[in-house]
């Protein structure tokens, strides 16, 4: 309402905002109470959620609930947004970093830092003189600023001093010193796994190299209950919950073209593995083949029965057998490649 009929030289709408443009001015408007905002303005625009109108040396930052940011045109700006979505702008002033609640308008940080990067709704990093560190919301250190860098993935944070790797732990409030030669290896239900002088060894609850063995010489994940570990040559396949070894001596392992499955030999046999479902299959193959057919995967398994015939078995991804049948063993490459 009442601007029916006026003329403007450029329309631009992103929800709730709307900008018009006459000759040499701009202006704002809010588009669920037809109220003008801004009645003049040198330069408005959009970005990420925030609509930013500029006049002459000011700069306004604004939110989709009309909270404005005032900052100095010659500030510098950050749209930062959490894994959780939470979003934050951080405002940089002479020096000086200023880190509000987008949504909110809150303050939530103000120092002397030389960068602030929020990673989750309770913690951040920060760096001051070149180190980095670990705080809370309200400004309460975690882990003091002496570290190289600081990483976090999945809920806990990798430390970096002196090349050497350590880890803090938000759930357990437990700090790891750095004294590993590569980044910590920690799986969903717990188990940490460090290296150093050039092997794997599976941390204690004293998170101490002083009382690990290292003795793999390398490890892979699978999962979140089992891991695959390497010793002169061979595989293990080994419980991270209670370190059982449920397989040895595996000859090799790869990933299969599947989500969270892993072929693997052993005695020149093969069997397949699952990230949850551990042995689906057991090392009694010839040969595993798979294929896809659309979102569905499927696997050939090929047993000896003698010196002239093999069995043939078709099998979905969690070991659900779906056909079996016997060929002779000259025309099994034509299976194979008819598939």
């Amino acid at each position: 309402p009442g601007l029916e009929n006026t003329r403007f030289d450029a329309v631009q709408v992103a929800d709730p905002w709307m900008k018009v443009k006459s000759e040499s001015t701009e202006q704002l408007y809010y588009i669920p109470d037809h109220s003008l905002f801004t009645a003049q303005a040198d330069s408005i625009w959009f970005k990420d959620q925030f609509t930013f109108v500029r006049q002459n040396d000011s700069l306004n930052i604004i939110n989709t609930e009309k909270k404005i940011f005032k900052v100095a045109s010659t500030d510098q700006i950050q749209i930062i947004s959490t894994a959780s979505k939470l979003t934050h702008l951080l405002i940089q002033t002479k020096g000086n970093l200023k880190l509000y609640n987008a949504a909110t308008g809150k303050l939530e940080i103000s120092g002397a830092y030389q960068s602030l990067l929020p990673v989750s709704n309770s913690f951040m990093i920060f760096r001051k003189k070149e180190k980095y560190g670990i705080q809370n919301f309200n400004g309460k250190i975690i882990v003091p600023p002496v570290y190289d860098a600081i990483l976090y993935k999945n809920n806990w944070f990798s430390l970096m001093q002196k090349q050497k790797f350590g880890a803090y732990l938000p759930v357990r409030k437990k700090l790891i010193k750095p004294e590993f030669d590569a980044n910590l290896i920690i799986q969903p239900m717990g188990k940490i796994f460090a290296r150093k002088n050039n092997h794997w060894g599976i941390l204690n609850e004293s998170y101490s190299a002083s009382r690990v063995k290292f003795i793999f010489d390398d490890l892979k994940p699978v999962g979140d209950s089992l891991l695959l570990a390497r010793k002169d040559k061979r595989w293990q396949l080994i419980s991270a919950i209670n370190n059982k070894v449920l397989l040895d001596e595996i000859t090799d392992w790869y990933q299969a073209d599947a989500p969270e499955r892993i072929i693997i030999k052993k005695s020149g046999r093969f069997g397949l593995l699952g990230n949850t479902a551990g042995i689906i299959k057991p090392t009694v193959y010839q040969e595993i083949l798979w294929w896809t057919e659309g979102q569905t995967i499927l696997f050939m398994g090929i047993l000896s029965v003698n010196e002239y015939i093999n069995t043939c078995e078709y099998f979905t991804k969690s070991g659900t057998l779906l056909r079996s049948f016997n060929i002779e063993k000259s025309k099994t490459e034509l299976i194979i490649c008819d598939n």
